[in-house]
This record gives structure tokens, C-alpha cells and sequence, in this order.
């Protein structure tokens, strides 16, 4: 064997024994794997044991069943058929749908304030998950925050002892001067990180 062809054969076994690795260590061919590897050591035992000719005709007796023919009359394929339809949606509608990821993402930090939110599930009238409940919190004390959209000051936190001034409200193109506006802006800024991956759960 030349040394091309022998480097070659090195190459080709390492590249084997990385794929194998990366392989193993994936949750779902891991699985594939071991399920591969119990199947051919039980086939192993069982020829070695003497037991492989009663397995090999259990196993072409239920093979068997699936080829076996069954007459049914015309009115029972009436009857099945409009029931098995009608039974559809009551079974679809008794599978648990598989949350969003960002069905957990409830606080942030966002325009300079702490804010936390519930979220309400599709329904008859709206068929998005929608926000609930947005509460604004003091990022210094984390007491709760007044919106009054009369005192000059739009937002100000309850604890007197506190601080903690807000500072974003003028630092906008459009100035936010109403607790609405804010609260849209809140519900963009989540939607947008929702969508494009950015929100912590």
C-alpha cells in the first residue's frame, strides 16, 4: 500500500470515528444507536440459543395479520367512516398544545423601567398570545410606578424615599407624553424581541 493510499485509509477511519462521536453524543441517534445495537445482540442471542426458529415464525405470523383479508359489509363502512370523521376534531381538540418558548418571558428591563406581564392564550376572539397585566416597576426600590398622564412628570415612583428619576421621556423623536403611548411602545419593543430571538426567559 503506498503512503498516499495509507494516509488516505488514516484520513478516512478519522473522519468515520468523528462522525460515530458526534453521533453518540446526539440525543436522537444516540437512541438510534443503542435501539440498532440491543436489536442485533438480542438477534445474536437468540440464534445462539437455539430460539431464532420460533421467534422467526412469531414474527411472520404477525406480519401475516397485516395481509389478512377481512370482509366487512357495505353498511358497517357507512356507519365507520362518517364516525371515524366526526371523531377527528373531539380528539385534535383533547391534544395539549405544545406552548411557545416565549411563554415564559414575563419581565424585563425595557425604556429604563422594570416591567412584568402575564399573557393571555389564543381564544374564540383573538387567535395570537397577547399581553396582559403590563405593570411597571422602579428599577432602584422595585416599588410600583405611578403613569399620570397629568403632572408633567409621566412616570414616578410611589416610594417618596426613593431617587430614582425617569430620564427616557424626552429622548424620543416622538416625546412620550401619554401613559397609552408608552404602554404601546412597551408591547413593540417585547414583540420585536420576541420575534427576532432576543427576550430571556
Amino acid at each position: 500500500m503506498s503512503d498516499t493510499k495509507l494516509l488516505g485509509f488514516f484520513d478516512d477511519r478519522g473522519y468515520m470515528k468523528s462522525f460515530l462521536l458526534k453521533a453518540w453524543k446526539d440525543p436522537v441517534w444516540s437512541k438510534v444507536i443503542s435501539a440498532g445495537l440491543i436489536f442485533i445482540f438480542a438477534a445474536c442471542f437468540t440464534w445462539i440459543s437455539g430460539l431464532w426458529p420460533e421467534v422467526k415464525s412469531i414474527v411472520f405470523y404477525i406480519l401475516s395479520l397485516f395481509v389478512y383479508e377481512v370482509v366487512i359489509p357495505v353498511w358497517a363502512l357507512c356507519l365507520i367512516v362518517p364516525f371515524l370523521v366526526l371523531l377527528i376534531p373531539f380528539i385534535h381538540s383533547r391534544i395539549p398544545d405544545r406552548e411557545p418558548a416565549f411563554i415564559n418571558y414575563k419581565a424585563d428591563q425595557i425604556l429604563g423601567i422594570d416591567w412584568s406581564w402575564n399573557w393571555s392564550k389564543p381564544n374564540y376572539h383573538n387567535d395570537k398570545y397577547s399581553i396582559r397585566d403590563l405593570y411597571p416597576r422602579c428599577p432602584d426600590c422595585k416599588s410600583s410606578l405611578e403613569l399620570n398622564d397629568y403632572s408633567g412628570q409621566l412616570v414616578h415612583c410611589i416610594n417618596d424615599d426613593c431617587k430614582w428619576k425617569w430620564q427616557q421621556q424626552g429622548n424620543f423623536e416622538n416625546r412620550i407624553s401619554h401613559s397609552s403611548t408608552l404602554n404601546s411602545k412597551v408591547w413593540n419593543i417585547i414583540d420585536r424581541k420576541i420575534h427576532n430571538g432576543e427576550f430571556k426567559t
